[in-house]
């Protein structure tokens, strides 16, 4: 119920996230996303638009993680295996 309020409530009352929050979540992944790649464990990829996709890729699974008509748990667990799945594909081969 907590997560529901949190996640999807507050959503409907104030709004989306703002651009300041998002703008710093995008750089923080946009700055591990380049040391990763100058470490050679990513491949060489444009990171501005990886870092924004991924934000938002995770942003909208903790949206359905935390719908209350589902299992948090198997959902959580299905989001996580799908993330690493994502992210896999980033990896340097």
């Amino acid at each position: 119920e907590i997560r529901r309020i949190i996640l999807q409530d507050a959503r409907a009352i104030f709004g989306d996230v703002p651009q300041a929050a998002q703008s710093l979540g995008i750089a923080a992944l946009q700055a591990a996303l380049d040391g990763l790649i100058a470490e050679g464990v990513v491949a060489p990829l444009h990171t501005t638009v990886t870092a924004r996709m991924i934000y938002g890729a995770v942003t909208e699974a903790s949206f359905w993680i935390a719908e209350p008509d589902g299992d948090i748990e198997a959902r959580l667990a299905q989001a996580l295996e799908g993330l690493e799945r994502l992210l896999s594909g980033l990896l340097n081969s």
